[in-house]
């Protein structure tokens, strides 16, 4: 996505002061998403004046600006964290956080231990991202409100990491035990060895040895 050219100046941290102070109080002619984006990332500075300005300036927006920046599949999740640590009373903003793609793991861990009601039926929603993150389901598994039918989904949560956890094992533990069988000594007949002398056979055609056998016996006699 093409940002507005003095979005990239403040982003790429080639503007002059003025001009950053401007974008930490939102007086700079870019649109409102890249705006809130600027401003997030000037609190997040090393600038301690342009932080707080900044930071004061994105207290002051309403909601509703941040849900149309939250609801972009292409948020940043700097934006997302900001917004995840300082506008915990939106229940619907906090919603559309916890619902985000992109929303750092750190901030829904924050979150999961405090979360209630809908909000902690919305992180229990996500099932994809808590089968990537055993850490965020413990998180939600020490949260007091997690009772009732919360609790039940939870627990079908923790089987499933159970069971993909022990299909991981048996994958790994399959190489080595083909090693350990394949170190296994085989049989002398299956190397090639016979057990004892080989058998002397007696190439001698069907009617020699009949021959033979007769001459024995009148020689006996």
């Amino acid at each position: 996505m093409s940002l507005h050219p003095v979005s990239e100046r403040i982003l790429s941290g080639q503007a002059p002061e003025p001009l950053l102070r401007a974008a930490a109080r939102g007086a700079v002619p870019v649109p409102p998403v890249e705006l809130i984006r600027l401003q997030v990332f000037l609190a997040a500075g090393g600038n301690a004046g342009l932080a707080q300005e900044a930071h004061s300036g994105l207290m002051e927006r309403h909601g509703d600006e941040f849900l149309a920046v939250v609801g972009d599949a292409a948020c940043e999740p700097q934006v997302l964290d900001w917004v995840s640590r300082h506008r915990r009373d939106d229940l619907e903003l906090m919603a559309a956080v916890v619902g985000h793609a992109r929303t750092p793991n750190r901030a829904l861990l924050d979150l999961a231990g405090g979360a209630g009601g809908d909000l902690l039926d919305r992180m229990l929603d996500n099932q994809v991202r808590l089968l990537q993150s055993p850490e965020l389901v413990a998180a939600l598994d020490a949260n007091p409100a997690m009772a009732g039918a919360a609790r039940a989904r939870l627990h079908d949560i923790h089987r499933e990491l159970e069971r993909r956890a022990g299909k991981e094992a048996a994958r790994r533990a399959g190489p080595a035990q083909m090693i350990k069988r394949s170190r296994k000594p085989m049989p002398r007949r299956r190397q090639g060895l016979q057990a004892g002398p080989p058998r002397r056979r007696d190439r001698k055609t069907p009617a020699l040895r009949k021959r033979r056998t007769t001459t024995i016996f009148w020689s006996a006699s």
